[in-house]
Parts: C-alpha cells; sequence; structure tokens
C-alpha cells in the first residue's frame, strides 16, 4: 500500500474544487459539529491523477472529522504553491526525494484529540488503527499515492491539540476553480434551488456552490420542513434527496405533486437498491442524480429541468 504505484495518466487538477465537492459529498462521513473552512489560493493546481488524489482528501478529512470525537471543532484545509527549498521540517517527511521546482502545499488541520508521538510513527503502517472499526489502510494507501505522484506528507500533532496533514504536489498549470466553472453557464435568469437533505454540509456546499453560479438557494432539513417552506414559496427548482428521515424523498415528492405544485424536481441519493429502484415513479420526478456527482453536471441537469416542459399537475 505504502510502496510505488502506476497511478495512470496525469491530468491538472483543481484542488479546491475538488476538497468543496468532496465535503458536500461527504456526507454522514463527517461530523455535523464540525465546521469546515477552506482557505485555498488561487491556482490551486496539482498534476496528478484526480481520482486517486480524491481518494487522499477524502481519507484525510474523514479521519480529521474523526479526530473530533464526536465534539464540535474545526477542519481548515489550506493551499498554496510553493517552491522548494523549504525549512527543516520537511526533512522528518515520508514520501519522494523532493525536487526543486514548483509545489502545491495541501495542509489538513483539525482542532481534535491529536497523536502522541509513537501513534505518529506508526500511522502510515498499513493494519495499524487507532479506531475500533478501523481497517488501517487508509492512511498507508495516501502515502503510496503522494510517492507516486513524486511528492511527500508531513505530519505534525500534539496530544489535546489537534493535527496536521501536509501534502506536497507537483504544482499543474495556474487555473482556478472559476476558470473551470466557466465551462459550465451561469443561470440565464435569477432562479431559486430548494435544497432538501437531512446533511448541513450538504446543504451548506450545495448552497456555496450554486450561489457562485448565479441561483438563490433555501434549504430544508427534512419533508415537512420542505412542505412548509412550499406554503409561501415558489421554487424554480427542488434538489430532493431520497433517503430523509421520518418522510423519506418519494413520499415528499408525491405530496408535493398532491398539492398541485408543478416544480421540478431532482432526486439524489447515494444509496440507490432494487427496492428503491421500483418505488421511484418517473412521472413525478424529471432527473436523478447519483451521489457522488460532479457538480458541473448538477449544474446542467438544473439548467435542463429548468427549461423543459413543466411535469403534468397530479
Amino acid at each position: 500500500y505504502a510502496g510505488q504505484r502506476d497511478i495512470g495518466s496525469r491530468e491538472p487538477v483543481d484542488i479546491e474544487a475538488l476538497s468543496r465537492e468532496i465535503s458536500g459529498l461527504l456526507g454522514a462521513g463527517i461530523s455535523k459539529k464540525a465546521e469546515i473552512r477552506f482557505d485555498c489560493e488561487p491556482g490551486s493546481v496539482v498534476l496528478g491523477n484526480r481520482a486517486t488524489i480524491l481518494q487522499v482528501l477524502m481519507n484525510l478529512l474523514t479521519n480529521a472529522s474523526d479526530a473530533l470525537g464526536g465534539e464540535a471543532g474545526s477542519i481548515q484545509v489550506v493551499t498554496r504553491r510553493v517552491r522548494t527549498p523549504l525549512d527543516a521540517r520537511w526533512q522528518r517527511a515520508l514520501g519522494a526525494d523532493l525536487k526543486e521546482g514548483e509545489w502545491l502545499l495541501i495542509e489538513v488541520r483539525d482542532s481534535g484529540s491529536g497523536m502522541t508521538p509513537s501513534t505518529q510513527a506508526r500511522i502510515f503502517e498499513p493494519f495499524f488503527s487507532t479506531k475500533q472499526h478501523g481497517h488501517g489502510l487508509g492512511l498507508a494507501a495516501c502515502l503510496g499515492i503522494v510517492r507516486a505522484h513524486g511528492g511527500a506528507i508531513l505530519v505534525e500533532s500534539e496530544l489535546g491539540k489537534g493535527s496536521s496533514f501536509s501534502i506536497l504536489l507537483p504544482a499543474g498549470p495556474r487555473t482556478n476553480s472559476a476558470a473551470a466553472q466557466s465551462k459550465v453557464p451561469l443561470a440565464t435568469t435569477p432562479r431559486t434551488v430548494l435544497v432538501v437533505d437531512d446533511e448541513a454540509v450538504v446543504r451548506s456546499f450545495l448552497r456555496r456552490v450554486l450561489v457562485r453560479y448565479g441561483y438563490r438557494v433555501e434549504e430544508a432539513c427534512d419533508g415537512p420542513e420542505c412542505l412548509r417552506k412550499l406554503d409561501g414559496l415558489s421554487p424554480d427548482v427542488i434538489i430532493l434527496d431520497v433517503t430523509l428521515p421520518s418522510m423519506d424523498g418519494m413520499e415528499v415528492l408525491k405530496q408535493i405533486r398532491g398539492l398541485g405544485l408543478r416544480v421540478p424536481v431532482v432526486l439524489s441519493s447515494g444509496h440507490m437498491d432494487q427496492d428503491l429502484e421500483q418505488r421511484l415513479d418517473h412521472s413525478l420526478f424529471q432527473s436523478f442524480l447519483h451521489k457522488p456527482y460532479r457538480i458541473e453536471k448538477l449544474v446542467q441537469v438544473l439548467e435542463q429541468v429548468v427549461l423543459a416542459e413543466p411535469p403534468p399537475a397530479v
């Protein structure tokens, strides 16, 4: 796991966009009490394999959340472009030998429980884990991926004061999230989106992203709140999670149509199974997005369903 590996094709990967996308899509994997903050320098792009870098960031964000132990705390993702040589701390880093050049520094910091020196010395060992249900392969795989990119990883932690995982990866061309987003047009006219999801981090993430694209965003945490909102709100489109507490998305959708509302609905779920597939009434909604999905895909779907013919009244 921690050895060299073939990462396949390399491409420019926008770390700011990828980090925000992951934080929204992890859902229950991130503590509801965690405050996630991003401080990403424009041009935070690495040259690498998107799928494996996504794996690294998902592991680090999940571990940072676990380190909070269910208590309120913060997780911060910081990125900036740097050039070698670096300070003496990096002599303790693991990975490839760092050559002179331009790198992207990615730091994931948490305010959690921290680690003892003995734990820090073993965290990259395959099958070593401090979690009750951990398999101990996540950080070993992260090290292997970073090393295969020609990068390095540095861990700093103090018991009771949190941890910081710093990664250096080869920098890519100076593009940024705004440039990447320009491939998808902004909403041609102001539109209101009602986001219905029981995960606060998902709602917060979608709000940040959709506002960038020119949408107005309203939120509801479950079915009853959604129906109350619709009593005085006329959204242009609804993003409705299927797996909601007390009243699942299909039941909410049936009540929306029962009220005679013809607003377009985009269903979303990361847990599609045969039972759910059988319960879906495709005449009641306009599109379905499987989590995880790309933000560009979400925006394209929203524009398509808003501009399409409205659904029939029930």
